[in-house]
């Protein structure tokens, strides 16, 4: 099929190979009679030429069929690129997923995971930014120039926003023919003023509907998170407006992932109204990120469910119950092995480690739920039931996506990835922000008979004010209030987070799994056969989306753009293992490094440490082929391979810019 749902000129071009084939079998060494017997040459010359003479008529007609099939083919080609689609999810954690063995109901990309691929080892780099940076660039973050975030500019490796030591996919792709355009969250540039200097407009996106930075609203469009379009503010930032509607369109309520994907459909139609080109869809919902905010109906849904006995047989009550549950489906669906073990689960404080920068540290276990009181669970499902409408509402809305594909016959040459951009938020405390009015977010002290003691100072306490109801905490009698001005940073806390990064330990930020690992779903029905398979061998990383895009894409990377030299791409295309994938990979090693963690894996082996500015660092090691939850560290046993490991690593951080460390910078 063409872009448009046309079939193609294929059995043309086939019957004129065929014809060409036949027309010199028959003229020139088949008699007419169809008789073998020998001929002398110069019977076979003259009987040629007067074949020649009388097929003459016959033999020009087909030549001219034949040069326009080729014609026809050739433009056909030229279209026969499939458009790309690259969903990218926010905060979402490993298994949030139904068909990654979640109880959250995602039934649009459990389709697509049944007629495409879904893997089981794909890390992003462990926050918003950095990751974005990577999955834009196919480069490491420091290398893109986002090693932190993008509100300040400490150098080479931390200058806060893409540089120029990589192009985009959306520059690659432009230049292999594609129209280009984003809609959602772009957060991969901010600090640059004037706020135009940071769209995706100067770097390849033809068209685009972006909030440069963070998103502090489902709901409202809230001061510094201005919605820019193509190049122009089109929605300012209002703190003051209570409303709920849409500024875009008045006659329906704002809410972000509906209104950008409205766009995204938009953008599809003009594209497919006014050119051939296959287009690249970047979209990026801010969806289930903080703060915890979705439709009514969406939310009574879940929250029916959490109490419900039926369903608390089948998934359990509480996250203790439930991760154990959970283990049992994704052993069942080959997500995990079936060896798999669950790790004890340690809440953590954030630790400054200078103006705009903090880092987590692990403390004392996660409260069990059975020790929790039966006023506080239900204010926790509560939570869990916005957190899970979030990402319902994402899946119908990605649903409009697969359909607006379909009605417009483009759907079986679109090659679709989702992604999500780091693990589940940890952020900030046990049952997240505003909980009791913080009563609950406390750095010292330990879980005991049912509440905190030894109180110290309150974790995250610069949130403390953002409590808009006086320090009564968010809760669901007053939810419609705070649902008003917008709960900003309001979470559902670490209790869930462990729950959503199952089996994995810790969260968003850190370099353990359960912060770096996502769960990848590939949907194209004209590049690969394989359906429904879950791809468990084969571990990659944001930086090899370019070099598979581009490979699908019959593209290649310009090492040269723009009169300036760039890095080569740090990753390998996925293509390969997308056709068979089961397919053995090389064992090449693989990086991170957020605030004050780092990692290297290679093979089976993994290092990490969550303080890699300790000297020497104190490493880590796990054999993810029989323990990915990293419940045993193993690394007294294996001196060499700590060597090995840590050297390359190092390296890395020489080439990347990783060093000097920010906070030992004094500013640009």
């Amino acid at each position: 099929m063409s872009r448009y749902g046309h079939s193609e000129s294929i059995e043309d071009k086939g019957s004129c190979l065929t014809l060409r084939e036949t027309r010199t079998r028959s003229v020139f060494f088949s008699p007419l009679d169809g008789s073998k017997h020998h001929r002398s040459p110069n019977h076979l010359m003259t009987t040629s030429r007067i074949h020649l003479l009388r097929a003459f008529p016959f033999l020009s007609a087909l030549f001219l069929l034949c040069v326009l099939g080729a014609a026809s083919g050739a433009e056909t080609e030229s279209n026969s690129k499939p458009n790309i689609i690259l969903i990218l999810a926010d905060d979402l954690g490993y298994s949030d997923l139904g068909c990654y063995g979640s109880e959250i109901e995602t039934p649009r990309l459990d389709d697509l995971a049944k007629n495409g691929l879904r893997f089981t080892q794909m890390y992003n780099a462990a926050r918003c930014c950095p990751s974005r940076a990577s999955l834009l660039t196919g480069l490491y973050q420091h290398q893109a120039g986002v090693g932190f975030m993008v509100y300040r500019d400490w150098g080479p490796g931390y200058e806060g926003s893409l540089n120029e030591n990589g192009v985009t996919l959306g520059e690659a792709l432009k230049k292999a023919g594609y129209t280009t355009f984003t809609s959602g969250k772009w957060h991969a540039a901010a600090h640059r003023n004037p706020p135009a200097h940071s769209l995706p407009e100067n770097r390849g996106f033809d068209r685009s509907t972006v909030v440069r930075t963070h998103i502090d609203s489902y709901w409202k469009v809230l001061s510094s998170c201005d919605i820019y379009q193509d190049g122009k503010l089109l929605i300012p930032g209002n703190n003051d407006d209570t409303t709920l509607k849409n500024p875009y369109q008045p006659e329906k309520d704002f809410y972000t992932t509906e209104y950008f994907t409205d766009v995204a459909l938009e953008y599809i139609d003009d594209t497919l109204k006014e050119d051939d080109k296959p287009f690249f869809l970047y979209l990026t919902y801010n969806a289930p990120h903080f703060p915890l905010e979705a439709p009514d109906e969406t939310i009574a849904k879940y929250e029916a469910k959490l109490q419900d006995p039926n369903w608390i047989a089948e998934f359990g009550d509480g996250w203790d119950e439930m991760r154990q549950k959970k283990l049992a489906r994704q052993k069942a669906s080959k997500i995990v092995p079936s060896g798999q073990r669950l790790p004890e689960i340690h809440y953590f404080n954030n630790v400054s480690i200078m103006p705009g920068m903090q880092t987590g540290t692990d403390r004392n276990p996660l409260p069990k739920w059975k020790d929790i009181s039966k006023e506080i669970k239900n204010e926790a499902r509560f939570r869990r039931a916005i957190y899970n409408a979030q990402i319902d509402n994402m899946d119908e809305n990605i649903g409009r996506v697969v359909d607006k594909l379909k009605a417009k016959g483009v759907y079986e040459n679109t090659l679709i990835l989702f992604v999500s951009d780091n693990g589940c938020s940890g952020e900030m405390g046990v049952f997240g922000t505003h909980f009791e009015g913080g009563k609950y977010d406390y750095v010292e002290g330990e879980w005991r008979n049912g509440e905190f003691t030894g109180r110290g100072a309150k974790e995250e306490g610069a949130w403390s004010h953002k409590d808009k109801l006086g320090g009564v905490g968010y809760k669901k009698s007053n939810y419609e209030e705070w649902k008003k001005f917008s709960g900003w940073a309001t979470s559902q806390g670490q209790g869930w987070a462990s729950y959503s990064n199952s089996p994995f330990r810790k969260f968003k930020k850190f370099a353990h799994e359960g912060g770096i690992a996502s769960p990848l779903i590939v949907h194209w029905p004209k590049g690969f056969s394989a359906k429904g398979k879950v791809s468990t061998q084969p571990y990659f990383h944001f930086v090899d989306i370019m070099p598979t895009l581009l490979d699908a894409a019959g593209a290649t990377y310009p090492e040269n753009f723009g009169d300036k030299k760039r890095l080569p791409l740090e990753g390998v295309s996925m293509l390969p293992y997308l056709q068979k994938p089961d397919r053995k990979m090389e064992n090449r090693p693989i990086f991170w490094q957020h605030e004050t963690h780092a990692a290297v894996r290679q093979g089976k082996w993994k290092l990490v440490t969550d303080n890699d500015r300790s000297e020497p660092i104190i490493w880590e090691l796990y054999d993810l082929t029989n323990d990915r939850s990293e419940t045993q560290d193993i690394a007294e046993k294996h001196p060499e391979i700590i060597a090995r490991l840590s050297a390359e690593w190092i390296r890395f951080a020489d080439r990347a810019k990783v060093k000097p460390f920010p906070e030992t910078r004094n500013g640009p």
